[in-house]
């Protein structure tokens, strides 16, 4: 469409989050306005529902802009949808997750939170790393110094001295806790990185270690 929104729209989900003048809606993948700008602040549309505001009201719409849950509660925060969860942020920093009737499902008690991915998550609590499932359960305890999703159900974990290694989703080790960096650059391999006195060395695992 011709310019006209007065910010860069975000697409999600086949629509354009807008913003005319000071409100938000939606437009569709022409940009035509096909939910009216009415809300202070909104996120784009993930797994057909968005967390829209107004007078620091949160709620819940559809893709046709009707409110499927209102009055969220303080300490929404304004997160996309992922595996039917999204993240909140409670009124003194911590986060949890929210479902689509906008019940926490998951308390807000995690210092950092990151959003589902086939039904996982990255969670750390007092400053430790862990996994939990979308019903909170816990499938790594927050144990690592650090945890990054790797894909196809691999994550590498840094523990003390900030040694890399590789477990799944059970925790099962495949690559032992003992390398400085740790790459999946091509599925079924990793690469890994060793320092050896002056020389930092190279070498590849498959994906059973």
């Amino acid at each position: 469409s011709e310019p006209m929104f007065n910010e860069m729209p975000v697409f999600g989900d086949g629509m354009f989050r807008v913003r005319i003048g000071e409100k938000y809606g939606f437009a569709d993948a022409q940009g035509i306005v096909v939910i009216p700008p009415t809300w202070e602040f909104a996120v784009a549309f993930s797994e057909g529902k968005a967390i829209v505001s107004h007078n620091s009201n949160s709620s819940i719409i559809d893709k046709t802009g009707k409110v499927i849950a209102a009055n969220l509660g303080d300490g929404t925060g304004m997160y996309q949808f992922k595996n039917n969860r999204a993240r909140c942020r409670s009124l003194d920093g911590q986060y949890g997750y929210m479902d689509a009737t906008g019940k926490r499902i998951i308390p807000p008690t995690y210092d950092v939170a990151d959003d589902f991915e086939n039904g996982v998550a990255i969670v750390s609590l007092e400053g430790k790393y862990g996994l939990i499932d979308t019903s909170g359960k816990h499938l790594i305890e927050p144990t690592y110094e650090f945890i990054f999703n790797l894909g196809d159900g691999f994550y590498q974990v840094k523990g003390e001295q900030g040694k890399a290694g590789v477990v799944t989703t059970t925790g099962q080790i495949i690559i032992q806790i003992q390398y400085d960096d740790i790459f999946h650059l091509q599925k079924g391999y990793f690469m890994v990185e060793k320092e050896v006195g002056m020389e930092r060395l190279n070498g590849c695992f498959d994906i059973t270690g």
